[in-house]
């Protein structure tokens, strides 16, 4: 708005000059246009925009404006009622977009006043009668709505644009899932105003809250089923929802009167899909303890900031799959060799002289079984073993495959006589289950010879606990195999 005052300005006095040639004796009426004009310009060009966060200066000069406009028409008897208009819109929407609503109002009422004062002057006659007063009037206001609605619209879109921005220099910021989701919050947070919001993932039947933030209160992340919730409608339909009244609109949404966070319920609620390959992972919802609190132009700003969070969490999700890929084995999708020794090696480092036990399994007579079955039924049955390892440990317990038929678990805070009731359920397991070759030919599984150390009151480093646990195992293979040696 600022940039076209002087130009505005100066062509509203250039069509003045052209009028005020064709009569005589007009020269006090042209130097009080020139004035009045270089006075709108630079006020409103130059002076009003570098003050614009002044707002005691926006009274001052809506009061100026009102007496120098006033003055300029008390000398200049003959001013045109069309460019009066003219000037008077030029001021008015500019102060409208410059100072404010009440600033530019109080212009106008000034500015009304010192006309019905100089009601004797020609002008001043002009401008207090009854049609064109009013008219004046009339538009003034139209004006300056209209700025102000406009300037709102543009508000509104570059707030979207900042949080769109915002979010996107996340995608940059880190590729790693552990770091984004707390990043996510921050700039959501930051972006949009709400008395609580939250960013949940779905999983099966249950939603992940990763974060939920109520109030000023940061919740840790909690799991809750997705049934009961206005969450459950958005995700199976796929489509935004704005409710103005929550209680009242809820219910028919398929939500229950439970609550997450305070024990408050919300009075306005919004949530939008986040979507990723045309499938929904998830979703982002506001929410306020005011009723109509959230509006078209708050959803269209969540569904925008909520793009962008489903491209950016597909992408973490992706690369920490193809991370956690390249950490297992491709047949047994149990650790590999190199990352489970980096993880045993950091365990041992952070466990702070807690017990741990190293489990060493090899698989017996696995060459002969190999070389009778195939290679096909040899990894069927590697496979098989593993899934037999995961069903006798806890979620805690880590396995890798150490090299061909043998593999490691590690048990964080666990003795060696902890240790042994595992070791049993994995023989008993084993020794139960069958695998099916492509043939039909239905085999047992080879039994497993089990050694186990314990870190730190049998080796107090890495590699004297791998020798140790590696040592037992091969005198469970000399003492007959099937078995576990722990001492």
């Amino acid at each position: 708005m600022t940039l076209p005052v002087p130009f505005a300005a100066l062509a509203l006095f250039c069509v003045y000059v052209w009028q005020i040639f064709a009569l005589e004796g007009l020269s006090l009426n042209l130097l009080s246009a020139f004035l009045s004009c270089m006075y709108i310009g630079s006020m409103y060009g130059l002076i009003l925009p570098r003050l614009q966060n002044r707002s005691s200066i926006h009274w001052l000069v809506a009061i100026a404006n009102a007496v120098v406009l006033a003055l300029m028409l008390e000398v200049n008897t003959a001013f045109p009622a069309p460019l009066l208009l003219a000037l008077m819109l030029i001021v008015v929407s500019s102060t409208a977009s410059l100072a404010g609503r009440w600033p530019t109002y109080l212009f106008l009422t000034l500015f009304m006043l010192v006309m019905t004062v100089q009601s004797d002057t020609t002008v001043g006659k002009q401008v207090t009668s009854a049609a064109w007063g009013s008219s004046l009037i009339v538009t003034s206001i139209i004006v300056v709505e209209i700025v102000l609605r406009l300037e709102g619209l543009v508000a509104v879109k570059m707030k979207r644009v900042e949080a769109v921005n915002k979010i996107a220099r996340i995608i940059s910021s880190s590729i790693e899932l552990d770091e984004i989701i707390p990043r996510l919050n921050q700039a959501i947070h930051e972006t949009i105003d709400a008395d609580s919001h939250f960013l949940a993932l779905v999983e099966g039947d249950r939603l992940q809250l990763q974060w939920f933030y109520d109030e000023g209160q940061l919740f840790p992340a909690v799991d809750i089923p997705i049934e009961g919730t206005i969450s459950n409608w958005v995700v199976k339909n796929q489509k935004s929802l704005l409710l103005r009244n929550l209680p009242l609109e809820g219910p028919q949404y398929g939500m229950d009167s439970s609550t997450v966070g305070k024990e408050k319920l919300s009075q306005s609620w919004i949530g939008t899909p986040l979507k990723a390959n045309d499938k929904v992972i998830g979703l982002v919802a506001l929410a306020s303890y005011r009723k109509n609190a959230f509006h078209e132009e708050d959803l269209d700003l969540l569904e925008s900031v909520a793009q962008q969070a489903a491209m950016i969490l597909d992408n973490a999700y992706h690369h920490a799959e193809a991370v956690d890929q390249s950490r297992r084995d491709s047949m047994t999708n149990v650790f590999n060799h190199g990352f489970f020794l980096n993880r045993l090696e950091a365990i041992c480092k952070d466990s702070q002289r807690s017990p741990l036990s190293l489990m060493m399994v090899d698989v017996d007579f696995f060459k002969p079984f190999n070389d009778k079955y195939g290679h096909l039924t040899g990894d069927l049955a590697l496979i098989e073993i593993v899934n037999c390892l995961k069903c006798c440990l806890r979620e805690t317990d880590l396995v890798g495959r150490w090299g061909g038929e043998e593999f490691a678990i590690i048990m964080p805070n666990t003795q060696i006589d902890q240790a042994l009731p595992a070791a049993a359920r994995i023989h008993e397991l084993v020794r139960k289950m069958t695998i099916t070759t492509a043939s039909g030919e239905i085999l047992p599984l080879p039994t497993l010879s089990v050694g186990i150390a314990e870190f730190p009151k049998e080796a107090d480093n890495l590699e004297a606990l791998i020798h140790l646990a590696d040592l037992r195992m091969y005198e469970a293979k000399k003492g007959g195999r099937s078995s576990t040696v722990y001492e």
